[in-house]
């Protein structure tokens, strides 16, 4: 009769396990969870509780005999048990869940005990006949005897209990949300592995219900697998039920061959070091052409000598599948299976494989994918969780990239992958792929990823996808530091040991308190995959993303197509300072549309708009309306329909970012209870001093601090600069009118020239700032015009002068205005001439430097290092050009920085106020994340102020 089913056993479980998982006490998930233990990690992480007080007799001794009914399987397949009368823990490697069996306890840890499977008195639940016969002695498939149902729905609650207990997740968030996703099986159970690697021995182990066959047998030499626990034993064996058909036939062959006394073969011994043959590697891939596979037959050897394997190589020979037969030569004690040296004995040096529509070659020593049907699928939910936006404009990094196929296999939909690996042959592996691709756009580089630092980030630009594909012992703190530094958008991560997939999602999410490193990423999704049908080993594949609502909200398609829509339709309709009318009307009806307050008119056609409370603080966001009096010359289907007038600057986009911050902050109006924005749209920026008219009609009342951005062309997409203090010059005009008294050119002495004494206005004029100003204090002063004269041969009445200069300071400005005009009269009257001096006009305001206020700068860096990463904030130098936002930081403190909208597709960037001027749109979501994230920000972090002006708020202007 069958063992009664225990309570919560798999049995129990449906189509998601861990709804209904076993009850266990602290003591069984200390031993569930220790028993999957991150391996090769100083930081492993585990859900042990410290042991529980209990008398000794609580506690199995070693040697002991126990019945004992196996319950689940925990990670690598142990069975876990309960110790009948206490409920002790028990771990049993190969044990079944509903299995009765007597067990021998071989080693006690503070929370469990683990034993040996003596005899079972009733088989597990779902039974099945395993095909293999080496099924119950080798290590590797442990579960043939388990329906592959069953298999499959335990492997997926042990990433379930590994992710709650060792990364920490809360389980009814990760049911709740859908974050945890079911299992993918495999359609293939058997011959699915496209690489084996068995290993010679000096010592063949043989079960013990066959050892009277063992007497019988004098040869002790073993090709085959190692048997469970030893080192140095060997399982002998003919056919691997694993590997392809073809790939069992080169085994059997060199089984019937290699032991034969006159080639001199042999075994490498691990205790004595002495013997020849260390590994036998068998691969199997595809001929593109003709669809049949493609054997490599990899010889690990202790020593280079070829002429011993001749024998073998001309057996091998007569296989048509066999294409490559190669040597690693590993001369070291240690017996891996990777040599210094390689040596092509016959054929090709690599195998070829086809994924996901590319061709790979594939050579000896490269990683790849052991499962080629499931790597399809698996490569398939990558490339689902990258959530690519396909337009060719994001940037991968590969990380672990081995001979680069998941990068390659993105790398068309992306502007360029850059990959990373120790392993040197599978970076040359990774670039012979691209190239045999024709993939242009991939970057393969060798390093370590253990040991990098902190220039690590200057060999590529910042990603907006990362890809991590680390080795059983998961990834480096140093590594894991770099990422949370550089906050890419997402990491997709694909690990085959989901016990360090779990710390590591623990340290990507949640931080690492004792090294003050902050999480600062969310997980998205956890798919588990079987790779590896009857073997404990289990594939997993996780999204996490930077928990930044507000880009994520401007990057939904509807939210996106919704602002490129309204960018456009300004672009088409471009309108000059004061002349915005239609521009103003397009951006009041889509306020309207989400029910957003604003005033207007303001300064003609500028408008404010008020989302929050009402009540203060008053934080403002700004953007200028204008367009520039130039004839586009790009042809495309949103082209200007107003001759003479363009969007070369800008400002369309502006509107439409400033616009979609509007929707952010009117979807998630939670965020300002404590607080009003106010939407700052401004006319007439391009010279016609907009803002200061917007300031003189009440715009700023009450406002407390405003941010402004302008558009970018130079730097790179998703990259932000700015700096605290003077970022832009303030620049003022002049003009002059030189008079003195005309004449004939031949008789100068008759006349008053000018012409003479403007060229020595000019010349003085630089003096202003090569002697009179700080060489530490930037100050540029431009003469830009000269008019003066008609004729060859006469000496003018008049000259007239005019042009700019500019300074960083309030003070230098000053005085600059006032030398100009100083030197300009003076040395017009040491050539006996009269000046008139022009320094201001309604036409052409002074603009005042922009100044950022240092908190607000301090407030920047944190909100765009967490929404951009740190690599995506940049410090700047100042610029000598001028901005009238620079007006409203005369009244209130404010902060004004650059946004990234580089479009590389273009050969070289077109800077504004150009004829060819473009806009990469892609950049619109940043801008307007950025937006409502900065006042958003500002207001937690500032306490509310209670302070109004002649007691009124501007909701009720």
């Amino acid at each position: 009769m069958a063992a009664p089913a225990p309570a919560g056993g798999l049995r129990l479980l449906h189509h998601r396990p861990w709804l209904r998982s076993f009850r266990c006490t602290s003591r069984m998930l200390s031993a569930l969870v220790a028993s999957s233990s991150v391996q090769h990690s100083e930081e492993s992480t585990t859900a042990a509780t410290k042991p529980e007080k209990f008398p000794a007799s609580y506690f199995p001794k070693r040697g002991q005999t126990l019945e004992l009914v196996c319950e689940s399987l925990a990670f690598k397949g142990r069975g876990v048990c309960k110790v009948a009368d206490t409920g002790y823990v028990v771990m049993c490697d190969g044990a079944l869940p509903g299995e009765k069996f007597i067990g021998r306890v071989t080693r006690k840890k503070d929370n469990y005990a683990e034993v040996k499977k003596l005899e079972t008195i009733t088989p597990h639940w779902d039974y099945v006949e395993a095909p293999c016969e080496y099924s119950t002695h080798c290590g590797g498939c442990k579960t043939q005897n388990l329906l592959y149902e069953v298999q499959v729905r335990a492997k997926e609650q042990q990433v379930h209990e590994l992710i709650v207990h060792v990364g920490k997740f809360s389980a009814k968030d990760l049911e709740k949300d859908g974050i945890m996703k079911p299992i993918v099986p495999c359609d293939i159970q058997f011959h699915y592995r496209n690489k084996m690697e068995f290993s010679f021995g000096t010592r063949k182990w043989v079960p013990a219900d066959l050892l009277q066959q063992k007497c019988d047998e004098k040869d002790e030499h073993a090709l085959g697998l190692h048997a469970p626990g030893y080192f140095d034993k060997v399982l002998n064996i003919n056919k691997c039920l694993l590997q392809s058909d073809p790939a069992n036939e080169v085994l059997a062959a060199i089984q019937d061959f290699w032991r034969d006394p006159q080639f001199g073969l042999s075994p490498y011994d691990v205790h004595s070091h002495h013997g020849f043959l260390k590994h036998l590697m068998l691969r199997t891939g595809r001929n593109i052409e003709t669809g049949r596979p493609e054997i490599m037959v990899n010889f690990v050897t202790s020593s280079y000598k070829p002429e011993l394997l001749i024998p073998l190589v001309e057996k091998l020979e007569t296989y048509p599948d066999v294409v490559s037969i190669v040597n690693n030569v590993n001369t070291s004690v240690g017996n891996t299976s990777v040599g210094e040296e390689e040596h092509t004995l016959i054929g090709k040096s690599t195998i070829t494989e086809l994924l996901r529509g590319l061709i790979f070659q594939i050579s000896a020593n490269s990683f790849f994918q052991t499962n080629t049907h499931q790597a399809e699928i698996l490569y398939k939910l990558i490339e689902d969780c990258a959530c690519l936006k396909g337009d060719g404009s994001e940037i991968v990094l590969d990380l672990f990239c081995g001979t680069g196929t998941i990068g390659l296999t993105l790398a068309n939909r992306v502007r360029h992958v850059y990959g990373f690996e120790v392993v040197g042959q599978a970076i040359s592996d990774a670039r012979r792929n691209a190239s045999i691709n024709n993939i242009c756009n991939a970057t393969f580089v060798q390093g370590d990823l253990n040991k990098i630092d902190e220039k690590f980030g200057e060999y590529f630009p910042k990603p907006d996808l990362v890809i991590t594909d680390p080795n059983r012992p998961g990834m480096h703190m140093k590594l894991i530091k770099f990422l949370l530094n550089l906050k890419a958008a997402r990491i997709v991560y694909v690990s085959c040991n989901p016990a360090t997939c779990a710390r590591d999602l623990d340290y990507l999410c949640h931080g690492v308190p004792e090294q003050n490193m902050r999480g600062c990423y969310e997980l998205k999704s956890l798919q588990p995959v079987d790779m590896f049908p009857h073997t404990p080993h289990i594939e997993c594949l996780e999204s996490s993303e930077i928990p930044s609502k507000f880009l994520q909200f401007a990057k939904k398609s509807e939210v996106f197509d919704w602002m490129v829509g309204v960018r456009r339709k300004i672009h088409e309709n471009p309108e000059l300072g004061y002349e915005e009318f239609e521009t103003s009307k397009l951006i009041r009806e889509e306020l309207d549309k989400m029910a957003i307050e604003y005033k207007y008119p303001l300064a003609g056609t500028g408008l404010i708009g008020f989302i929050g409370s009402g009540k203060p603080p008053f934080v403002a966001i700004r953007a200028d309306m204008d367009a520039l009096s130039l004839q586009e010359m790009v042809e495309w289907e949103h082209k200007s329909k107003n001759p003479g007038k363009m969007h070369a600057c800008g400002h369309d986009a502006h509107v439409a970012m400033l616009l979609g911050a509007a929707k952010i902050l009117q979807e998630h109006r939670n965020y300002l209870k404590a607080g009003t924005v106010v939407l700052v749209f401004q006319p007439a920026e391009e010279g016609g001093g907009g803002a200061k008219r917007m300031i003189e009609a009440g715009a700023l009342q009450n406002v407390d601090v405003i941010f402004g951005l302008h558009s970018s062309t130079h730097l790179p997409l998703g990259e932000v600069s700015s700096r605290s203090g003077p970022i832009l010059a303030g620049s003022g005009f002049f003009e002059a009118v030189i008079s003195g008294k005309g004449g004939h050119a031949a008789i100068p002495q008759q006349s008053i020239d000018p012409i003479l004494a403007a060229s020595n206005v000019i010349v003085s004029l630089q003096h202003l700032v090569s002697r009179e100003a700080d060489p530490l204090d930037s100050q540029v002063v431009t003469v830009s015009k000269f008019q003066g004269g008609s004729a060859f041969n006469v000496i003018p009445d008049s000259v007239t002068i005019g042009g700019t200069f500019r300074a960083f300071s309030t003070e230098s400005f000053q005085q600059l205005k006032q030398r100009i005009k100083e030197v300009i009269i003076g040395q017009a009257a040491v050539q006996r001439c009269n000046a008139t001096v022009t320094l201001d006009s309604k036409d052409r305001l002074f603009f005042p430097p922009t100044v950022n206020d240092d908190s607000l700068h301090k407030l920047f860096h944190r909100v765009a290092g967490d929404m951009l990463g740190s690599t995506g904030v940049k410090d700047m130098q100042p610029l000598m050009g001028s901005e009238d936002f620079s007006f409203f930081q005369e009244i209130i403190p404010g902060y004004f920085f650059f946004l990234g909208m580089k479009d590389e597709t273009l050969e070289q960037p077109v800077f504004a106020h150009s004829p060819y001027f473009r806009i990469n749109e892609a950049a619109l979501p940043f801008g307007a994340a950025l937006h409502a994230s900065l006042v958003v920000r500002y207001l937690e972090e500032r306490q509310t102020r209670t302070t109004t002006y002649n007691g009124y708020y501007h909701d009720e202007l």
